[in-house]
């Protein structure tokens, strides 16, 4: 090969890489509208706020050692704010590990998938939190959903395609049954609950001891 062919050849790779590149880059609104769906799918912000308004010591113990200024500074640092300024970390992470599936993925997570996760998820919580009498039972929640839209949830669950969306949401392994989704979803509250926590702590002058 020439050297003007050469050079030819390393220009059109530049200029093809170039153009690869702007054709997956991923916008700050479809990153906006990413941690909008993301904290519905995994809303471990609204569970931590049913939380504090049925624990008036959470995070601590009833004997901690905390005074009430620190306790009311933990518990302003521990909600829905703190959760999306976490998930806008991970959403720009995966933004930048996987651009070209990024606009896959946010239209999979707004549709029936993250729909019907969210809602698992959060009836879920719910019901260990606040204590309803009735036994968490994804059947009867489910029971009027479409073929089609359950599919899609079960996509998400356990699909190794979305292995890395849903590690991005917290879910570090598959969905495969009720037990499975508990495990999953009790993991994925402290995955995302304790850089939270570390902040706030950190923040509010609380050590682990005084908790």
């Amino acid at each position: 090969m020439t050297p003007g062919l050469r050079l030819a050849a390393v220009l059109a790779l530049a200029l093809f890489a170039r153009g690869a590149s702007a054709a997956d880059a991923v916008t700050a609104a479809q990153q906006s509208r990413m941690v909008d769906v993301a904290v519905r799918v995994m809303p471990i912000g609204r569970i931590m706020e049913l939380v504090s308004a049925g624990d008036p010591a959470w995070p601590g113990k009833p004997d901690s050692r905390l005074d009430k200024e620190r306790l009311a500074c933990l518990r302003g640092n521990l909600g829905e704010p703190a959760y999306r300024r976490v998930m806008e970390k991970r959403v720009a992470d995966y933004a930048q590990t996987e651009p070209a599936r990024f606009a896959e993925s946010l239209a999979f997570l707004e549709g029936d998938a993250g729909r019907l996760m969210g809602k698992a998820m959060l009836a879920g919580a719910e019901t260990r939190i606040v204590g309803k009498r009735n036994r968490f039972d994804p059947d009867a929640l489910l029971k009027d959903e479409t073929p089609e839209a359950l599919a899609q949830m079960v996509l998400l669950a356990n699909d190794p395609r979305y292995a890395p969306l849903r590690a991005m949401l917290g879910i570090g392994a598959q969905i495969v049954d009720e037990e499975s989704g508990r495990k999953v979803g009790q993991a994925a509250g402290l995955t995302m609950m304790l850089p939270m926590m570390s902040e706030a702590m950190s923040a509010c002058n609380v050590r682990f001891e005084d908790l």
